[in-house]
């Protein structure tokens, strides 16, 4: 990333690059799995319906890839960079109602889970890829494509809208911390291994 940051370049345009090349893999890996489910019995009744999901791909991928890019500058150290990844990736993962239906979690998960943007993001994949897009709330609620949070209902497309926030949010602040990085602050020492000093 340092040797990135040197070039006479805009930061806002290295900012910019690194996340479109995060979303381009992201995408490309979420095309080669729709184009495994076509294979194994995937089918849908509108031809739109995969173009909607790699359009969400993108979207989601733009989102996710600022927040990695935020967390990858604030944490200074590869080791502890690592550590961040798995303290944060685990919980997530598992709060969002794909290995576990949040119906059959606790309470107080459930209302976590609520917290989760991926929740929101995973409950619109599936609702994009089984067509159910048109379902009343009861329904889309039942099978866990929508939530109700105090008496709220929030539906797939009030959960794309609470993804778009948090994408302007982390794309703000990634893009400020990465304008605002100072290499003055690295140095070097033995092992050619980087400290930064706060």
């Amino acid at each position: 990333m340092k040797e990135i940051l040197v070039n006479p370049v805009n930061r806002v345009q290295i900012a910019a690059g690194q996340i479109m090349s995060a979303t381009t893999i992201t995408i490309l890996q979420g095309i080669i799995i729709l184009l495994a489910g076509y294979f194994i019995g995937m089918k849908y009744s509108s031809v739109i319906t995969p173009f909607a999901i790699i359009v969400f791909m993108i979207y989601v991928g733009l989102v996710f890839s600022s927040l990695g890019l935020f967390l990858a500058y604030c944490v200074k150290n590869s080791q502890t960079f690592q550590i961040v990844s798995v303290a944060i990736t685990t919980p997530v993962t598992f709060l969002y109602g794909v290995y576990v239906p949040l119906s059959l979690l606790p309470t107080g998960l459930q209302f976590i889970a609520l917290f989760n943007p991926m929740t929101y993001a995973a409950a619109i994949f599936r609702t994009l890829s089984l067509e159910k897009m048109l379902l009343p709330a009861e329904e889309l609620i039942a099978e866990q494509f929508a939530f109700e949070a105090g008496g709220f209902i929030i539906t797939p497309q009030v959960s794309m809208f609470i993804i778009l926030a948090f994408g302007i949010l982390f794309l703000f602040l990634s893009t400020i911390v990465f304008t605002k990085v100072d290499l003055s602050a690295i140095n070097r020492v033995k092992g050619n291994k980087d400290i930064f000093q706060q």
